[in-house]
Protein backbone atom coordinates (compact mmCIF):
# COMPACT_ATOMS: atom_id res chain seq x y z
CA UNK A 1 0.00 0.00 0.00
CA UNK A 2 1.41 3.27 -1.09
CA UNK A 3 1.71 5.92 2.11
CA UNK A 4 1.44 3.10 4.71
CA UNK A 5 5.26 4.08 6.36
CA UNK A 6 5.29 7.16 8.77
CA UNK A 7 9.10 7.62 8.56
CA UNK A 8 8.69 8.76 4.93
CA UNK A 9 7.32 11.53 3.33
CA UNK A 10 4.53 10.70 1.34
CA UNK A 11 3.08 14.19 1.40
CA UNK A 12 6.36 15.36 -1.21
CA UNK A 13 5.91 12.51 -3.10
CA UNK A 14 2.69 12.56 -4.16
CA UNK A 15 3.20 16.40 -4.88
CA UNK A 16 6.26 15.75 -7.10
CA UNK A 17 4.01 13.15 -9.02
CA UNK A 18 1.68 15.10 -9.26
CA UNK A 19 3.57 18.07 -10.67
CA UNK A 20 5.12 16.01 -13.15
CA UNK A 21 2.38 14.27 -14.92
CA UNK A 22 0.33 17.29 -15.03
CA UNK A 23 1.91 20.23 -14.06
CA UNK A 24 2.28 21.51 -18.01
CA UNK A 25 -1.12 20.95 -18.14
CA UNK A 26 -2.08 23.01 -14.78
CA UNK A 27 0.73 26.04 -15.82
CA UNK A 28 -0.78 26.71 -19.52
CA UNK A 29 -4.31 26.79 -17.59
CA UNK A 30 -3.11 29.46 -15.35
CA UNK A 31 -3.55 27.18 -12.18
CA UNK A 32 -1.10 26.16 -9.29
CA UNK A 33 -1.37 22.97 -7.93
CA UNK A 34 -3.22 22.64 -4.41
CA UNK A 35 -3.44 19.01 -3.80
CA UNK A 36 -4.12 15.73 -4.64
CA UNK A 37 -5.82 12.46 -4.03
CA UNK A 38 -5.42 8.98 -4.45
CA UNK A 39 -8.70 6.61 -5.44
CA UNK A 40 -7.60 2.96 -6.45
CA UNK A 41 -5.32 3.25 -9.75
CA UNK A 42 -6.00 7.06 -10.26
CA UNK A 43 -5.03 9.78 -8.67
CA UNK A 44 -7.10 13.35 -8.75
CA UNK A 45 -4.92 16.56 -8.59
CA UNK A 46 -6.43 20.20 -7.84
CA UNK A 47 -5.69 23.55 -9.61
CA UNK A 48 -6.72 27.18 -8.21
CA UNK A 49 -5.53 30.20 -9.23
CA UNK A 50 -6.78 32.57 -6.24
CA UNK A 51 -7.67 35.01 -8.59
CA UNK A 52 -11.00 36.78 -8.72
CA UNK A 53 -13.55 35.37 -10.22
CA UNK A 54 -11.60 32.55 -8.90
CA UNK A 55 -11.36 29.59 -11.33
CA UNK A 56 -10.08 25.81 -10.30
CA UNK A 57 -10.20 22.27 -11.81
CA UNK A 58 -9.32 18.72 -11.39
CA UNK A 59 -7.34 16.09 -13.44
CA UNK A 60 -7.82 12.52 -12.95
CA UNK A 61 -4.35 10.61 -13.68
CA UNK A 62 -4.39 6.87 -14.37
CA UNK A 63 -1.60 5.84 -11.88
CA UNK A 64 -0.40 2.68 -14.17
CA UNK A 65 0.01 4.52 -17.46
CA UNK A 66 1.38 7.45 -15.82
CA UNK A 67 -1.17 9.60 -17.93
CA UNK A 68 -4.19 12.24 -17.58
CA UNK A 69 -7.32 10.53 -18.30
CA UNK A 70 -9.86 13.06 -17.64
CA UNK A 71 -10.50 16.86 -16.88
CA UNK A 72 -13.33 18.06 -14.40
CA UNK A 73 -13.86 22.40 -14.64
CA UNK A 74 -15.61 22.16 -10.95
CA UNK A 75 -15.91 20.22 -7.71
CA UNK A 76 -19.09 19.20 -8.31
CA UNK A 77 -17.97 17.34 -11.35
CA UNK A 78 -14.99 15.53 -9.90
CA UNK A 79 -15.92 12.20 -7.91
CA UNK A 80 -13.51 12.86 -5.45
CA UNK A 81 -12.72 15.73 -2.76
CA UNK A 82 -9.69 17.19 -3.11
CA UNK A 83 -8.38 19.19 -0.07
CA UNK A 84 -6.31 22.11 -0.57
CA UNK A 85 -3.03 21.30 0.90
CA UNK A 86 -3.35 17.73 1.17
CA UNK A 87 -1.10 14.95 -0.39
CA UNK A 88 -2.87 11.70 -0.07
Amino acid sequence: MIGMYEDYNYHDMFKEYAEIISGKWFEENHLEIVGAKIVGNYMYVKGYDGGFPHASAYVKIDLKESKIVNYYNTQYECPVEVKDGVYE
